[in-house]
Order: C-alpha cells, then sequence, then structure tokens
C-alpha cells in the first residue's frame, strides 16, 4: 500500500543528492544490489543496515451504511489480509475515462527486472477509473498523499531556470533569491522561474511527470503521465508581498496567488489550482507538460523561496493488464470497488472485480 503505509524496511541513502528511499525487506532479500535513485538517476547500492518497522494501524468495525468513498479498509482475500481503498460504494457505478492520454514512460533493459518498462508508442496512456462519473482523486474532501517529484533543496544542479533568461532570479545556498518587481516594469513582471522535469530512467531527457512510486525500487512498472501537481515551499520577503504559482494542465493553464503579510508564509498541497485570467494568460512563459510549473513575484521586495518541492497526486488508473471491456461496471446491493493506492503495481479491484462487502473486515486507521 506504499506510499500510503509500509511494512518493514531498510533505508537507503543516495551517494550523490543525499535523497533516503524506504526499501521494503521484500526488496532487499531478492537479488537486488542496487537500484537507480528516483530524483537524481545516481546508482544506489541495496540496503544493508538495521530494518526500520513497518507502520502500525489500528482496525475499526464500522457498519456498511457508515463506510465512505476513500476511506482505507482492511479486506481478506485469498487467505491474506490487505490494506485498500474504497473507490466505489454499493450500487455505485465504476467507469473509465477513454482518453487519447500521453505515451513514453522508461527505458526497457532486457533481463533486468529492475527497470522500468518503456510502453510500446501504439498504446495510449492508462484510463483513469471514476465513480459517479467523477475521479475519485479530484473530490474536494478526500485527503489524499501527495509524492515527492523533486527537492530543489537536494540538487546542486536545480531543475528550476529562469525563463526567459533573467538577472533577476539567481540561486545561492540552494535556495532561490529575487529582490523583487521595481514597478510595473512588463520585462520585470514576467520574470518566472521555470520548472524542468527530468525522466532519471531515459538519462535525464525531458519528460512529463510519471505516475512513479519511490519505493517500488525492485519491480518493473509500465508508468503514465500525471497532471494533478503541486508546489510547496515556504515563501519568504520584506514585509507583504504576492507570489504567483501557475501550472500547465491539458485543459489549460491554471494558477493562484499566495499572499504574504508578515514576512513569509507556507505553501501546501493541494494546491488552490484556479483558471488564469486573460491578463495573466499574455505574461505566461511557453509552459508544457514537460516545463509545467513557473513561480514569479507580483510584488514586495527580498524575495527568498525555501524548501521548494514539487509532488503530485495519486491518480487511479487502469494499466495494460486490466480489461477495458468490463467497464462500466454497476455494483450490486453488496458489492464494493477497491484500489490501492501503488497505482502502478497494487493488485486490487481492477483485477479482482467487485469486493463482496462481507469480505471487508473495517477500516484502517494509521497510528
Amino acid at each position: 500500500m506504499a506510499p500510503t503505509l509500509i511494512a518493514d524496511h531498510r533505508v537507503a541513502v543516495c551517494p550523490r543528492c543525499d535523497v533516503a528511499t524506504r526499501v521494503q525487506l521484500a526488496a532487499v532479500t531478492t537479488d537486488l544490489t542496487s537500484f537507480r535513485c528516483w530524483h537524481c538517476g545516481q546508482s544506489v547500492p541495496a540496503p544493508h543496515g538495521p530494518v526500520v518497522p513497518g507502520d502500525v494501524v489500528r482496525m475499526k468495525r464500522v457498519p456498511l451504511h457508515e463506510l465512505q468513498l476513500g476511506d482505507l479498509v482492511a479486506v481478506e482475500r485469498d487467505q491474506r489480509r490487505r490494506v485498500k481503498r474504497l473507490f466505489a460504494l454499493p450500487g455505485m457505478v465504476v467507469d473509465i475515462e477513454r482518453t487519447d492520454g500521453d505515451i513514453g514512460a522508461g527505458d526497457s533493459r532486457a533481463g533486468d527486472r529492475r527497470a522500468v518498462e518503456a510502453r510500446p508508442a501504439d498504446r495510449k496512456a492508462g484510463e483513469r477509473l471514476t465513480v459517479q462519473g467523477l475521479r475519485l482523486e479530484d473530490r474536494p474532501s478526500l485527503r489524499l498523499p501527495w509524492i515527492p517529484v523533486d527537492l530543489d533543496a537536494y540538487r546542486a544542479d536545480s531543475r528550476w531556470a529562469a525563463k526567459p533568461d533573467s538577472i533577476r532570479w539567481r540561486r545561492s545556498n540552494r535556495l532561490w533569491l529575487h529582490p523583487g518587481a521595481v514597478g510595473n516594469e512588463p520585462d520585470e513582471s514576467a520574470a518566472w522561474l521555470v520548472y524542468h522535469h527530468q525522466n532519471v530512467y531515459l538519462q535525464g531527457r525531458p519528460s512529463p511527470v510519471l505516475n512513479d512510486v519511490v519505493e517500488n525500487v525492485a519491480e518493473v512498472r509500465e508508468l503514465d503521465t500525471v497532471e494533478r501537481l503541486a508546489v510547496r515551499l515556504e515563501a519568504r520577503c520584506d514585509g507583504a508581498g504576492q507570489l504567483q504559482i501557475v501550472c500547465w494542465r491539458p485543459g489549460g493553464v491554471v494558477g493562484f496567488v499566495v499572499e504574504v503579510r508578515s514576512g513569509r508564509a507556507r505553501v501546501q498541497a493541494p494546491a488552490p489550482w484556479l483558471p488564469i485570467d486573460e491578463a495573466t494568460s499574455s505574461v505566461l512563459p511557453p509552459l508544457s507538460d514537460v516545463e509545467p510549473l513557473a513561480i514569479r513575484p507580483l510584488s514586495g521586495r527580498g524575495w527568498s523561496l525555501h524548501h521548494l518541492r514539487v509532488e503530485r497526486s495519486l491518480e487511479y488508473r487502469l494499466g495494460p493488464r486490466h480489461d477495458r471491456n468490463l467497464y462500466p461496471i454497476k455494483l450490486g446491493p453488496k458489492e464494493c470497488f477497491l484500489v490501492g493506492d501503488n497505482v502502478p503495481l497494487s493488485v486490487d479491484s481492477r483485477d479482482w472485480g467487485p469486493v463482496p462487502t462481507e469480505q471487508l473486515l473495517g477500516t484502517v486507521i494509521p497510528e
């Protein structure tokens, strides 16, 4: 159930970027000798240090009518207890969005089962699952985990860059600094800091963000692009100011403004994205799926960006092994649909089909 829950594991630290990765014991006890760092692509030796105990959860039996979409539940399958997420309740309809999607994933190396498989050029991205016509991850009341994509403070060479080339933005001690806009000069107002994503499985080539789970170091997995991104940071300035953050999506650019009132403000995921107005769109940098995020100061002076990181949300999709012809699925009065948060690898209702509610053991609460 990674990244939400993880079993007993060891921790491996990348020798280049110092980013730690949790490697579950099931992977360590195989022939795994090294893996590629999800953050920078460096080869990381398999860990042999102390075992870190896995997550502990508390199970609570609840009546069926009290279950809610998105609940973590324990289920008995194949004589094993598993933790899954409740995607659909009895009587609901589970369907898929049939879109063109994007193609292309990682490198394909014959004989290496730890590689990320490249998707064949003629296969479209995995269709997103919907319940009652909506994606589960789009429901505002549901709090899903956000998965790290880029940790700027751990990079000697940042993936963020000023665009157009500007002497206003500069990086010092792994912080991004900007003195602040001067007056209303158009060239200064358009001084954006842009994120450039790179695929560590393709020798750092430009790439859309993929739905990798960082704990999947010992498994072959075919990846899809994601569109729900967020920026997490602490913005500081002299007194008060405004910072604008924008994000590319297939349907258009969205954004929001950070208000700093007493010298600093934190930006957390999920982001309150809103469609960009015409006035802002005229000064946007050329964003795309490989350059999906940008930041600029609107007002204020002495800006510094701390703890800058990019994250992605979970997106529940079908994988290449799943049968599209089964959808839509109308659940019976005693059936539910379960999914795992480790979307590329999880075995769940996408494989089993609907699960009888009598197999649910209760809700799961992490401690």
